[in-house]
């Protein structure tokens, strides 16, 4: 006679949480793998990313209603894209999901969203058709993955399956 347990990992987030808790150099190793599937992507992003302003009109100063200074271009110090991965818990605010992502790539910088992501909402603002001349929306991040596409995608189903062997051989 013996003892029956059926669970069920319902997300990859989840997992990576009980991978931590039965492996932890495991649940490192699989961050690691994560990194090594997405370098081609991230150092092709971070080739795109401007360095410089790429509108002389973003070397002047621009303060938004609430006194964040916008503006002038900064480039923050060391890598502007990063990879990584996130066992923060989802939380809803307002119908509004936050560290939904348990994978993800990032262009961070003071300057990464105004320029990546400029006219996704307002094709027609002034900012929106002078930064036109570098790309539609998103300018660094989606063509680096795109460019890559099929390789991540391959592995990333074999880091999941990966993922998916490791909690479950410790739920038996």
């Amino acid at each position: 006679m013996g003892i029956e347990i059926n669970a069920e990992i319902f997300g990859i987030k989840a997992a990576l949480k009980e991978l931590n808790t039965i492996d932890k150099s495991l649940r490192r190793q699989i961050t690691k793998d994560f990194k090594k599937i997405v370098e081609d992507v991230v150092s092709d992003a971070e080739a795109k990313a401007p360095r410089e302003a790429p509108l002389s009109g973003m070397n002047r100063k621009w303060t938004t209603k609430s006194g964040f200074a916008l503006l002038p271009w900064r480039t923050s110090e060391g890598k502007q894209v990063i990879a990584g991965t996130s066992g923060k818990a989802v939380k809803e605010f307002a119908g509004f999901k936050k560290n939904v992502a348990a994978f993800y790539i990032r262009y961070r910088g003071p300057n990464a969203q105004l320029y990546d992501m400029t006219g996704r909402g307002n094709p027609n603002s002034g900012l929106a058709r002078s930064l036109a001349t570098f790309g539609s929306p998103s300018r660094v991040l989606w063509p680096a993955y795109e460019r890559q596409k099929e390789s991540v995608d391959r592995n990333m189903q074999l880091l999941v399956d990966k993922i998916g062997d490791a909690v479950g051989r410790n739920l038996r």
